[in-house]
C-alpha cells in the first residue's frame, strides 16, 4: 500500500500538531507508518509519506514540525500561495499511488486511510473516496454538496430549499435529503479529507490556481465527472473535522474571496449555458451578495 498524506498549512500550528498525532499516523498503527519509523507490518516505511506545505505561517508551525515531526517532509514557502497551489506542490512531491488530501484541522482514525484505499481498489472508476466528516462530539457534518447551478444557489441563499424541500431544482446544492448513512456517489464532497487515485489526479489535472482558496474542489470534481470518473462518499469511514481553522482568522476577506471564486466558477463553467446577459446578471448578483456579507462580517463585530 503506497500512500501520501498531503496537508496545506497556514497559521494552524496547534491543529496541525493534533492532526499529525492522529492514530492513523502513529507507528503502532498497522495501517500507516510515518517515514523513518521502525516498520511493524508489511506496509513498511518505504510505502508511506507525510508532506506538509506551509504557506508562510508566522505562528511557529515550521519550527514545530522540525522539532516534533522530523520525518515529515516540509515544503516551507516564503509567501502564501493559497490552498490550490499548495496542494498542487504537495502532489508533485508525492511518490505514491494514493493521495490523501487533508486539512490540518482534522484527526484521522487508524483504519480510515486503508479503508478508503480498499474502496477505491474495488471501484476502478472512482477518482475520490471521501469519508464521513464528524465533529468532536461525533455528530455528522453536512459535507456533501451538489453543483452550484444558478437556480439551486439562489434558492439556497433565499432559503427556498427549506420552504420547498421536495423541489429538486431548489435543493440540488445543499442536498438536505442526502443520506449520510449510505455509501453512494456524491457530486461534491468537501475537500477537508479526500483520498484520490493518482491515475485520476493525473488525468483530470491539478487544482486550478484561479481558485486559490474556494471552489477549487468544486471545479476539480466537475472536471473529474466530465471525464467520466466517479466521486464517492464512504459512509463507514470517519475523519474528525473542526472546520474553518484558517479561514476564520480572516473571515471578512475569506467571505469575499468565496464569492469572487464563485463568480469565476460561473464564468468558467456556465458561460455557454447561460449566455452573456444571464451570466453577467448572475455574476453581478454573486458579487453584490459577497459585498454585503463582507461588510457584515467586517463591521458587525
Amino acid at each position: 500500500m503506497r500512500l501520501s498524506v498531503l496537508i496545506v498549512n497556514w497559521n494552524t500550528r496547534d491543529d496541525l500538531e493534533r492532526c499529525l498525532t492522529s492514530s492513523a499516523f502513529r507507528v503502532s498503527s498497522p495501517e500507516f507508518l510515518v517515514p523513518g519509523s521502525e516498520p511493524d507490518s508489511e506496509l513498511g516505511t518505504r510505502n508511506s509519506e507525510l508532506i506538509v506545505v506551509d504557506n508562510a505561517s508566522t505562528d511557529g508551525s515550521v519550527e514545530m514540525l522540525a522539532r516534533s515531526f522530523p520525518n515529515v517532509t516540509v515544503l516551507a514557502l516564503d509567501t502564501n500561495l493559497g490552498y490550490a497551489r499548495g496542494n498542487n506542490l504537495a502532489a508533485e512531491a508525492a511518490n505514491s499511488d494514493w493521495l490523501l488530501f487533508l486539512n490540518p484541522d482534522t484527526v484521522v482514525p487508524a483504519d480510515t486511510p486503508a479503508a478508503l484505499i480498499r474502496f477505491l481498489e474495488g471501484h476502478p472508476r472512482a477518482a475520490i473516496a471521501a469519508p464521513r466528516l464528524v465533529s468532536k462530539d461525533g455528530s455528522t457534518q453536512a459535507s456533501i454538496r451538489g453543483m452550484p447551478t444558478p437556480v439551486a444557489m439562489f434558492a439556497a441563499w433565499l432559503h427556498l430549499d427549506r420552504l420547498f424541500s421536495r423541489a429538486e431544482a431548489f435543493t440540488s446544492y445543499r442536498l438536505p435529503g442526502f443520506d449520510y448513512d449510505l455509501t453512494q456517489q456524491a457530486p461534491q464532497p468537501m475537500a477537508s479529507a479526500w483520498m484520490v487515485r493518482r491515475a485520476a489526479w493525473e488525468d483530470v489535472g491539478p487544482f486550478d490556481p484561479a481558485f486559490p482558496l474556494f471552489f477549487n474542489d468544486v471545479d476539480w470534481c466537475l472536471r473529474a465527472l466530465d471525464k467520466g470518473w466517479e466521486v464517492w462518499y464512504v459512509a463507514d469511514t470517519r475523519v474528525e473535522h473542526r472546520g474553518g481553522a484558517s479561514t476564520s482568522q480572516v473571515k471578512p476577506r475569506a467571505t469575499w474571496e468565496s464569492h469572487r471564486a464563485m463568480a469565476a466558477f460561473y464564468r468558467k463553467h456556465y458561460s455557454k449555458r447561460l449566455g452573456p446577459l444571464m451570466l453577467a446578471i448572475c455574476v453581478a448578483v454573486i458579487r453584490a451578495v459577497g459585498a454585503v456579507r463582507y461588510l457584515w462580517y467586517r463591521y458587525s463585530r
